[in-house]
């Protein structure tokens, strides 16, 4: 795989540069080189991702490295990753409680447990806030709010 970014030191690994950080996460997603490539160009996009990414620099709840997450699960996930809010509004409505209609950012729907754990990854890697729900039964309603990544079956 080629460079992603110039090598600096990740905060907390000596050894480790942020270059090979990223790497290591975008191999951790067995992706295709194509979609490594794409995931790629996506995070180089955004200078609060590019940030983040150089120097550990992360705002809290950025609404760039949440968008940025939801790509790079869309580009992962493909149609099982649904970031078109209209779509959201209507998975919501339709399988979760009224409590909690309130809309993610965007919605994963693994359908398998190695799916579940690429969505993990990429949650805590961008350090973005998530909500699992699985029928709507759950009668928190913050936890399906804007901002958030949702995870569902």
């Amino acid at each position: 795989m080629a460079r992603v970014i110039a090598e600096t030191p990740v905060s907390g690994v000596p050894s480790m540069t942020r270059s090979n950080h990223l790497a290591a996460f975008i191999n951790s997603l067995d992706v295709n080189t194509g979609t490594a490539e794409q995931i790629t160009n996506v995070l180089r996009k955004d200078s609060t991702v590019l940030s983040f990414l150089l120097d550990g620099t992360h705002p809290d709840q950025s609404s760039e490295t949440l968008e940025a997450a939801c790509l790079v699960s869309k580009l992962v996930f493909a149609d099982n990753a649904l970031v078109s809010e209209p779509t959201i509004r209507e998975i919501a409505a339709r399988s979760w409680s009224q409590t909690c209609w309130q809309n993610p950012a965007c919605i994963i729907l693994p359908s398998s447990a190695v799916e579940v754990s690429r969505a993990v990854r990429i949650i805590t890697f961008f350090r973005v806030q998530f909500a699992i729900r699985s029928g709507g039964h759950s009668p928190k309603s913050r936890m399906g709010k804007r901002g958030w990544v949702g995870i569902s079956d």
